[in-house]
């Protein structure tokens, strides 16, 4: 039951579990990456390619849908979380300036120069019987081709939460009185959260019959649209009633119990009975399809809610090099992309199994995306601005 209390004048701005979190999740963007290198399931620029072992394939199958299915969204959620007090704090104008430049300027470094780097780069190795023409050619081509519009990487994210952004800013521009403050109410219980495993499940399985799994619209994958956009609305009332700060511990790591007990098993169904073809959990008229995009659901909700209560109750602090961590963030999780194909391409001589090549991989780029992040990339004065 809803308080009647009157709105406090705003909640604290920063939010170390937060921050903290938000780290971990850039993590493990590295480490998906990583994975798709050697596994070959997903999308990445390079695939080392070469035959899995089953159980190879399993442990990068399991590794990499579970990581896919929360968390992009659960960095949705902490992005829209912290959209209305930046909004009640700078009015439309200023906001919709800051959002440009931090998220507009960083995807137009990334499709202007990194992602055509990265591409040419490659050539050699995607090419090897063709020469390889001449930056200059290749950079104009990217550009008249209209390769541009889909060259934003690991970048569409910065793209869709500033979409997200503006359309939030147009809603409570034309909206009929303005909104501030914090409203603490109870956070929603078991049903809200099977209510939403059921509408974000079953939408996304109906998009997906016409966006299949590996598909995109310049460079978005709209097969899972439908968790981006409910979780960044999740964000935004988290914040207007304070939920984050009261979900129950106990409530969140039960449900990411339930996530990891009886998501495994639907899981392994699903995946089982997709053995002999596994188009059939990409998308269209099928049962696995569908049955796959409420596993999702259903493990994002579980892992979301356990993450949340485990870094508020155990990270809500500073801690050694976190701060280092925080403030490289974004930049990050802009650069990982040249320095990860860097070293899985150094790596590509060595004998070893995909397995061991990956935690290898990992091992080295993530130090040092970090490194050049903080002693290279935001020591340049114009790339510190924006990241």
């Amino acid at each position: 039951m809803a308080t009647d209390a009157v709105p406090t004048s705003q909640a604290p701005s920063r939010y170390p579990y937060l921050d903290h979190l938000r780290v971990f999740l850039v993590l493990m963007v590295i480490v998906q990456h990583a994975a798709v290198t050697y596994s070959g399931l997903g999308g990445w620029y390079y695939k080392e390619g070469g035959t899995l072992l089953f159980p190879e394939f399993l442990g990068f199958a399991w590794l990499q849908s579970h990581l896919q299915s929360f968390f992009m969204g659960l960095l949705f959620l902490m992005a829209g979380y912290f959209v209305p007090p930046a909004f009640d704090r700078k009015g439309l104008g200023k906001f919709l300036r800051d959002r440009w430049f931090r998220l507009g300027w960083p995807s137009l470094f990334y499709m202007l120069l990194i992602h055509p780097t990265v591409t040419y780069g490659l050539h050699p190795i995607y090419h090897p019987d063709q020469s390889r023409p001449s930056f200059t050619d290749h950079y104009l081509n990217y550009l008249w081709s209209g390769r541009v519009f889909s060259g934003s990487g690991p970048l569409w994210f910065a793209i869709v939460l500033l979409l997200f952004c503006i359309v939030y800013a147009g809603i409570r521009a034309i909206g009929k009185s303005p909104v501030y403050g914090v409203r603490a109410t109870p956070p929603p219980g078991n049903w809200a959260v099977v209510g939403y495993i059921a509408i974000a499940g079953i939408v996304t399985g109906f998009v997906r019959v016409v966006q299949p799994l590996g598909t995109d619209i310049l460079n978005i994958q709209l097969c899972f649209s439908t968790q981006y956009i409910l979780l960044f609305c999740i964000g935004i009332l988290a914040y207007r009633n304070d939920w984050l700060g009261q979900i129950p511990t106990r409530f969140g790591f039960r449900w990411l119990g339930i996530g990891l007990t009886v998501g495994m098993a639907l899981w392994l169904a699903v995946i089982l009975a997709s053995k002999d073809d596994l188009d059939l959990l990409k998308g269209g008229w099928t049962w696995p399809s569908f049955g796959f995009a409420i596993w999702d659901a259903f493990f994002c909700a579980g892992a979301s809610l356990g993450l949340l209560v485990l870094f508020r109750d155990r990270f809500n602090r500073s801690f050694c090099c976190g701060d280092l961590l925080i403030r490289n963030a974004f930049s990050i999780y802009v650069f990982h992309t040249p320095i990860l194909i860097a070293v899985t391409v150094a790596l590509r001589p060595f004998s070893a199994l995909p397995s061991v090549k990956f935690l290898v991989a990992i091992a080295m780029a993530i130090p040092l995306t970090i490194l050049m992040s903080e002693w290279v990339f935001r020591r340049i004065p114009i790339l510190r601005a924006i990241l």
